[in-house]
């Protein structure tokens, strides 16, 4: 479990330097990584960036909301690339609760893993002069790629730290003699 544990990733961290990266290439100052925990129904934001909210960069956690934008990006798996007025109109047409300040351009892209979202890269422009175009948006896609295989390998990571701890406790407890055999018997 030891060796498991220290290559977990920070993910944090790793959005912080992503962001960073990404502001000397594009115009861009917010931006945010989100992933979903199905089983506690659960939207956690190990990296936020936001010029307009007050968690920057801390991670935190809130309820999975049925009605909720970054939900919406992560159950219907497509790339959104929206004007403010495209935004409203969807959040409009979807019945979708948007939260703080709108901006000017977004692009939010799922992070997805297998065909299955594990949660969205959002990336926010609050200026009206913020210039995105095709070639910065699959940019954000390839990264956005890379970020869910992080995300995947780090919940396969936890996964395989729990369930070693779970059977090295079943062994260690155990009043049985537990052995394992080959088809020999040895």
């Amino acid at each position: 479990a030891e060796k498991s544990q220290r290559r977990l990733v920070n993910l944090n961290l790793l959005g912080e330097f992503i962001h960073n990266t990404l502001k000397e290439i594009l115009p861009i100052s917010n931006l945010y990584i989100s992933t979903i925990d199905y089983d506690n129904k659960q939207i956690h934001f190990p990296y936020f960036k936001d010029d307009f909210h007050k968690k920057d960069s801390a991670a935190f956690s809130r309820p999975f909301n049925n009605n909720g934008f970054t939900e919406y990006i992560i159950q219907n798996k497509k790339i959104i690339n929206s004007t403010q007025e495209e935004l409203i109109a969807l959040a409009k047409s979807e019945k979708l609760e948007l939260v703080g300040e709108l901006p000017e351009r977004l692009v939010a892209i799922p992070l997805k893993s297998d065909g299955m979202a594990v949660g969205a890269l959002v990336v926010q422009c609050y200026q009206s002069s913020c210039d995105i175009n095709e070639d910065d948006v699959e940019l954000l896609r390839f990264i956005a790629s890379q970020i869910a295989v992080i995300i995947d390998r780090q919940i396969w990571q936890e996964k395989l730290i729990e369930n070693e701890a779970y059977y090295r406790t079943l062994v260690e407890n155990s009043s049985e003699i537990v052995c394992i055999l080959n088809d020999y018997g040895i």
